[in-house]
């Protein structure tokens, strides 16, 4: 098969991985001290992204293409659940584990919204028109406290606790394609 997406465990002893085969899309893990892989959820016709394991790498959280729904999977196998029905671009977890940032879109607005880890919870973060996307990859700052969000050729730097946005733009950036906190 032909690997399409992947995303590493934070304990590093896992890589998530989206694998065509044929026309439909599995999600499988990789332990990679034995080399062992389980497909951890099944074929798709629409096919998987946005790839990420929880804090702990119990989980392997994997959005549905088209369908818009978040679905969170035992890492090593088991029942597949699904978390949400609005999400459509990868998630990212707070540091410590208990909420997740996720992008989402209605006719009128397109959102970065913030859920508990069980998807229960949801708040809006920023609302932005359809001709302003606030940006579908974001990333959690070390201390919880701020997301950085990738907006076309800027970052958004969101204050968690109040909303607050402010933009980072550099002349001579065309696209930015994501965001990490070092």
């Amino acid at each position: 098969g032909r690997v399409s997406l992947a995303a590493m465990s934070p304990d590093g002893k896992y890589a998530a991985l989206v694998e065509t085969r044929g026309a439909k899309d599995t999600v499988f893990v990789h332990q990679l001290a034995t080399g062992t892989s389980l497909a951890v959820l099944p074929p798709s016709d629409t096919g998987y992204f946005g790839l990420a394991f929880s804090p702990d790498s119990n989980y392997v959280y994997a959005s549905v293409r088209g369908a818009r729904v978040l679905t969170r999977v035992p890492s090593l196998g088991g029942q597949a659940l699904t978390i949400r029905e609005d999400v459509r671009g990868p998630i990212a977890f707070a540091p410590d584990g208990r909420r997740f940032a996720f992008f989402t879109t209605d006719q009128k607005s397109l959102s970065i919204r913030v859920a508990e880890a069980d998807g229960s919870g949801s708040r809006p973060l920023v609302v932005h028109g359809t001709d302003n996307p606030p940006g579908r990859r974001h990333s959690w700052s070390p201390d919880g406290t701020l997301i950085a969000a990738v907006s076309r050729s800027r970052v958004l730097i969101i204050d968690v606790a109040t909303a607050k946005e402010t933009a980072l733009e550099v002349k001579g950036w065309n696209f930015v394609e994501s965001v990490a906190w070092l």
